[in-house]
C-alpha cells in the first residue's frame, strides 16, 4: 500500500513540476515578445 501510494506520489510531482517548466517557459516567452515589440520595433503589441 504505501509502495503504490509512493508511486503516485512521484508521477504527480513529476506532472506538477512539468506544469509548472512549461508556465515559466511561456511566461519568459511573452515577456521576451512585449520586449522585443516595444523597444525594437517601437510597436507595443496589444
Amino acid at each position: 500500500m504505501l509502495q503504490l501510494f509512493l508511486s503516485v506520489e512521484r508521477q504527480t510531482t513529476r506532472l506538477a513540476l512539468l506544469g509548472a517548466v512549461l508556465m515559466l517557459i511561456v511566461s519568459v516567452t511573452l515577456g521576451f515578445y512585449q520586449v522585443m515589440t516595444r523597444f525594437v520595433f517601437d510597436a507595443p503589441s496589444t
